[in-house]
């Protein structure tokens, strides 16, 4: 910022990399021409449960990886309190080069996260694409869902329901192959009747619709 006067005032990240307080996670400089006048330090916290929830999705076989364009030191810290091995994590990363990683690791099976406009090419190389609703962004447009709240307990929440619709479908495909071994079966000995095949049919449809609906609902 440059006044009337013609002094420029900047804040940004610091010109050498200091020290910033022992419990911070970054830092920015604010100077005045050039000279330092006050070193903001902050600190960002995870959100509620993740460590809980990515433990959840890794006793579930489910693979976490944290990409980051922030410090590798900082992307190590938040590996550590999320409870995740060191290689599971990379940070100083670009749009580019998080779109690439996700490409060279089977994108085609990949769910991810993400909150920024910096995140809108790996979007495009994920299967499925979430986004936490925080502000307006490009990923909006992008997402095929949302998470609510400041928590990711819904991402755990999808994961349940995605298993729940696995098992009912197994359960449909079950009830639809056998009574289509009965129904052929009747008709084949002569024992369907025309009525019979009336009663049959939508029975069927209303049984199976009955059955996937209560059965999600308790996902």
């Amino acid at each position: 910022l440059r006044t009337p006067a013609g002094e420029t005032w900047t804040l940004a990240r610091p010109l050498a990399e200091g020290a910033p307080a022992p419990d911070a996670t970054s830092s920015v400089d604010f100077r005045r021409e050039g000279r330092l006048i006050a070193r903001f330090a902050f600190n960002e916290e995870l959100r509620a449960h993740a460590r809980e929830e990515v433990a959840r999705l890794r006793q579930a076989g489910i693979e976490v990886f944290l990409l980051s364009g922030d410090r590798p030191a900082k992307v190590a810290a938040l590996l550590e309190e999320l409870g995740l091995p060191a290689h599971h994590g990379l940070g100083g990363l670009s749009p580019t080069d998080k779109a690439t990683w996700i490409r060279d690791h089977d994108g085609a099976s990949t769910l991810m996260l993400g909150d920024g406009a910096n995140d809108a090419l790996a979007f495009s190389e994920s299967a499925l694409r979430g986004t936490p609703v925080v502000d307006i962004s490009l990923l909006e447009q992008q997402a095929d869902f949302y998470l609510l709240g400041r928590d990711l307990a819904g991402l755990g929440h999808l994961f349940a329901v995605v298993r729940r619709r696995r098992r009912v479908l197994g359960e449909v495909f079950v009830f639809t192959t056998i009574y289509n071994m009965a129904t052929v079966g009747l008709s084949l000995s002569g024992l369907m009747s025309p009525l019979w095949a009336t009663v049959l049919m939508p029975a069927s449809a209303i049984l199976t619709l009955v059955h996937v609906t209560v059965r999600l609902r308790q996902a």
